[in-house]
């Protein structure tokens, strides 16, 4: 995975009845499989797009091309999901890039995940993974 992707946790909840507004509260930077992306809506309805065509704007040939770049580099590029108070999830960028990642058989993608509003507190999009706790052997 390319290093230049740094995970990560960002929160700036504010103080007690702060009033967020449509600030940003907390943003999430990990990998996710895409299988899980794959059914938050398009900014741009890209659903639609690809319901009507597997490769939603592109041609066959240059999605076949868009795949197989994925399937050698992976997505190096972050899919980016913002989540307003109130309101669902929504894929900014990257819906192609979630779905040639499925065809391509690639297990995990780097996503940046905004919540704004204190939407977090509504719950989070993809929980970050659980950390692992070191422990030592006992010696005894």
């Amino acid at each position: 995975m390319p290093s230049q992707f740094e995970t990560g946790t960002y929160l700036d909840e504010g103080p007690p009845g702060w009033d967020a507004g449509g600030s940003l509260t907390r943003r999430d930077r990990l990998y996710v499989s895409p299988r899980k992306l794959v059914r938050i809506p398009g900014r741009k309805q890209e659903q639609r797009l690809f319901a009507d065509s597997s490769s939603g704007r592109k041609s066959a040939a240059e999605w076949a091309d868009f795949v197989a770049d994925i399937r050698r580099k992976g997505v190096t590029d972050p899919i980016i999901i913002h989540v307003e108070a109130g309101e669902g999830p929504v894929v900014l960028e990257g819906s192609h890039r979630i779905r040639a990642a499925i065809q391509a058989g690639r297990r995990l993608v780097p996503v940046e995940i905004n919540y704004f509003g204190n939407a977090q507190r509504s719950g989070l999009v993809v929980p970050p993974p659980a950390r692992r706790r070191r422990t030592r052997p006992h010696a005894g």
